[in-house]
């Protein structure tokens, strides 16, 4: 039996490092030859960590080094490498997106999930033993939800087992969709499936050149509205006094939202009588202004509010300046937010809704640098006319 052979490390990691090696940044390290051979074969060849842990020798110790050595080593090289690139390489390449270990093997993967006795385990003993790898079927005989089955494809696709989607229910929507245009029983249609279904043909048929449903905000925010969680609902209801078919369907997320997380799905064909149904409402002409404002500094794409409440890309601009001057710029402070960005070139967006300033997370460092010397020249001017 061939040993099976064990991957390499993950694609962005391994890209990031090719570069480094063409940007001569290896040449510049401080770390030892060795332990840039550690990375390079650890991370671009087959041996795992007990294997290099074998092969490396350390003078005057007999025993191997320990894996957890060996993944220190890898770490401390990459993160060096990271610190040294240039700037381009950086946002190409964010260390928190470099993966710092292998992916395991096949069969150390299914070994994992059997040993924890994991539905993923269950799932391909049962395609192994049956054969059967319809998703319906296979959660009727396991007496387990559709939604496990789908949750553990993307486990079971390393494990070459392939589960297809349930397409076979999207196929039959869509059909019955492209051949009625009567408004009532295209309700009648969206109404006669389940709100899951709904939410998982928009979800995952987004990206579709052809798409057959859509979320109302979606499809406002395509034609110049700007709606938000609190009034969504106020659109929802003039759409259907107006006969245009529409469901609410409830998302039942976990988490905490402040309002309830209702998803209200139309289908693309009718935004434009959306539109004309909305735009004479003097009620809702406010919401044709976006409330994300670009503030300084150059770009092409201005964020969704999602985008921005995300803390992983942005950041708020007051905390950040409150950092470089000490004190919080605000309307009662001498120096305010808008005298502090004139000339930047680092993107800003003000949210009007809540008055609240964001940038970008990977722009921190040229922000501050921007906010310090600025600031400065505002002392200095005082200074001069006083």
């Amino acid at each position: 039996m061939n040993k099976e052979r064990l991957p390499l490390c993950h694609q962005k990691t391994v890209e990031f490092i090719e570069r480094a090696v063409g940007d001569g940044v290896f040449q510049r390290l401080s770390a030892s030859e060795r332990d840039q051979n550690i990375t390079f074969v650890y991370n671009l060849g087959e041996p795992v960590l007990d294997d290099l842990g074998k092969m490396t020798k350390i003078t005057g110790r007999r025993r191997p080094v320990s894996r957890e050595a060996i993944r220190q080593i890898n770490k401390k090289v990459l993160r060096e490498a990271y610190e040294k690139s240039s700037e381009i390489r950086k946002q190409q390449y964010p260390f928190e997106n470099l993966e710092l270990s292998k992916p395991l093997p096949r069969k150390s993967r299914e070994k994992i999930s059997w040993s924890r006795r994991g539905l993923s385990w269950k799932i391909s003993e049962f395609v192994r033993r049956t054969g059967i790898t319809d998703p319906k079927e296979i959660a009727k005989r396991l007496k387990i939800s559709t939604h496990k089955v789908s949750y553990a494809r993307r486990v079971l696709r390393g494990w070459e087992i392939t589960i297809p989607l349930a397409i076979a229910r999207y196929r039959d929507f869509a059909k019955k969709v492209k051949s009625e245009k009567d408004n009532k029983k295209l309700q009648t249609i969206l109404d006669s499936y389940t709100t899951g279904s709904l939410v998982g043909f928009v979800n995952r048929h987004r990206h579709d050149k052809e798409r057959i449903l859509i979320s109302l905000s979606t499809a406002l925010r395509e034609e110049g509205f700007y709606p938000s969680v609190k009034s969504i609902k106020d659109f929802a209801e003039k759409v259907k006094t107006k006969g245009i078919p529409i469901r609410s369907c409830d998302t039942k997320r976990k988490v905490k939202f402040k309002y309830k997380q209702i998803l209200y799905v139309v289908f693309p064909g009718h935004a434009k009588r959306i539109i004309k149904a909305l735009e004479n409402d003097p009620n809702l002409q406010k919401f044709k202004e976006n409330p994300i404002k670009q503030m300084c500094g150059i770009t092409d794409i201005i964020p969704t509010i999602k985008a921005l409440l995300k803390k992983n890309k942005y950041g708020s601009l007051e905390k950040l300046a409150s950092e470089v001057l000490g004190f919080r710029p605000s309307g009662f402070s001498k120096v305010k937010l808008a005298d502090l960005l004139k000339g930047c070139l680092v993107p800003v967006f003000k949210y009007t809704t809540k008055s609240t300033w964001f940038y970008p997370l990977d722009k921190a460092k040229k922000l501050k640098s921007f906010i310090a010397k600025r600031y400065r020249e505002i002392q200095s001017q005082a200074s001069q006319v006083a």
